[in-house]
């Protein structure tokens, strides 16, 4: 579109702007610059500012149709001057589709941004509760041992001086030992292991871990050797030394 800049007329228009607007030619051609701007001041200011040389493009300003709709364009503007009279010409982009697009995305990052944010804020909750959770653990593990030295060990060193016979006095030494496993780190590092294990074998390992001999085991469970035999066999063979030369003993001690 080419209008006089300074009575604001149009002077000519293509078939684009026609179309755009929504004018006929004639009815384009009898009205002014301000007919179809829906910021009329900033208008002013545009035109004054291309007329200094100080402006050759608008990102975004409104206009309007025929029927009154407003719609974003950009402007590409220029002005010649012909026989003393200067002329502005204005190349229209209607950006409707492109606003559209960017208000989108912008929606769909303010989203991702929220999203994270609140992703942020659940991680940092999570690691506030793991923390909390792993001091609960820690006093708890350090209450029950802290329980067992004062509630139960006191007792077992009595009973230990007390003259048992020699199989009582073993199952107490048993007692102690699988006492003290359970609130050391061994029974930790063996759990994962010994969940291959049955009840019976576990009782085994444990037994051959203090030094027991089959024998021994075997009077202590009420077994025979065969049958203890049998599930110290079935130990190496799950935790994969069945074929190999390794002590049973010296294996656990390692785990």
């Amino acid at each position: 579109m080419v209008f006089d800049a300074e009575t604001k007329q149009f002077l000519n228009v293509n078939d684009a702007a026609l179309r755009l607007y929504g004018y006929s030619k004639q009815e384009f051609l009898g009205m002014k610059h301000p007919d179809i701007t829906a910021e009329p001041r900033k208008s002013n200011a545009s035109i004054k500012q291309a007329l200094a040389g100080k402006l050759d493009r608008i990102p975004v300003r409104y206009h309007k149709k025929k029927d009154g709709t407003k719609f974003p364009v950009e402007i590409s503007a220029s002005y010649i001057t012909l026989k003393d009279r200067k002329l502005l010409c204005g190349v229209i982009r209607d950006i409707t589709d492109r606003m559209r697009m960017e208000e989108e995305l912008k929606i769909k990052q303010d989203a991702v941004k929220a999203k994270a944010k609140e992703l942020g804020e659940a991680n940092k909750a999570l690691r506030v509760l793991m923390k909390q959770r792993n001091e609960e653990k820690r006093e708890f593990e350090e209450k029950i041992l802290s329980n067992v030295k004062e509630l139960i060990a006191p007792y077992v060193d009595k009973l230990k001086k007390s003259g048992l016979d020699t199989k009582p006095m073993t199952y107490l030494r048993i007692l102690e030992s699988n006492l003290n496993d359970i609130v050391s780190p061994f029974v930790h590092q063996l759990s994962s292991k010994y969940s291959a294990l049955t009840p019976k074998e576990i009782q085994v390992a444990q037994l051959i871990r203090e030094g027991n001999n089959t024998r021994e085991i075997a009077e202590l469970l009420s077994s025979s050797k065969r049958t203890i035999e049998c599930h110290r066999q079935s130990i190496r063979n799950k935790f994969g030394i069945k074929d190999t030369k390794a002590n049973l003993r010296s294996y656990l001690f390692s785990m």
